[in-house]
This record gives C-alpha cells, structure tokens and sequence, in this order.
C-alpha cells in the first residue's frame, strides 16, 4: 500500500460514513460538508454532471474548473437555490480550484473526430 502515490493513499481524515438501519436524516445530511470540484465543467458531460451536483444536499461547495466558459456555467448554475455554492474557474484558475476539494472528477477530454477509432482517441488523451 505504501507504494501507491500520496493523492491516492487512505489516509485517516478520510472515513466511510455508515448510515443506521433507518434513512439518514436532512439534520445528518446537512452536517456533512464536501467540496467537489468539476475538471471539464463547460463540456457536454461536465455541464449537465455540475447541474446534478448542484443539487445534492452534501455538497457546500462545487467548484467548476475548465480552460473555456466555466465562469459562464457557475453563473448558471448559482441562480437554483441550493445550499451549495459554486465558484468557476478558468485556465489560470486551477490551484484556487482545487483548495480544500474532498472530491475531484474529471469528465473533460477531447472528442472523437470522424474517422477517429477509439485506441486512437486514447493516444490523444
């Protein structure tokens, strides 16, 4: 285990959060407290992933990072009352994006052109 890279070793701040027997209540929901960031928010698979984000009661915080129209999207996605807040992010914005992130998820990539095969397409990524 120790020859894992540190981004990826269990560490002891991290914790599997058991739920009792019975569904969690919103007062246990609301206690817990994620900051998720989104690498790719502007694409097509980042855009609608962040709105379903938004609306998740365990996120205090979605950050949206993309090298185009991250802003743009954050923007968007502050107008639905949530209790998360959600900041975007561009080219230059990485490292203010990545602070404090429980959680990073990276839907961005390049898409596949016409005529392009799939072991090509991973060549590129």
């Amino acid at each position: 285990m120790n020859d894992l890279p540190t981004i990826v070793r269990p560490t002891t701040h991290f914790r599997v959060l058991q739920y009792p027997s019975s569904p969690p209540t919103s007062s246990f929901l609301l206690s817990i407290s994620l900051t998720v960031v989104i690498c790719g928010a502007a694409g097509g698979i980042g855009q609608p992933l962040s709105l379903l984000l938004k609306q998740s009661d365990l996120i205090s915080h979605l950050a949206l990072f993309d090298v185009v129209n991250a802003p743009g999207v954050a923007a968007d996605l502050s107008h639905i009352n949530t209790r998360s807040k959600v900041t975007g992010h561009g080219k230059e914005g990485m490292d203010e994006a990545m602070r404090g992130a429980h959680t990073v998820v990276i839907p961005a990539g390049v898409p596949r052109k016409p005529g392009m095969t799939r072991d090509d397409l991973f060549k590129v990524q």
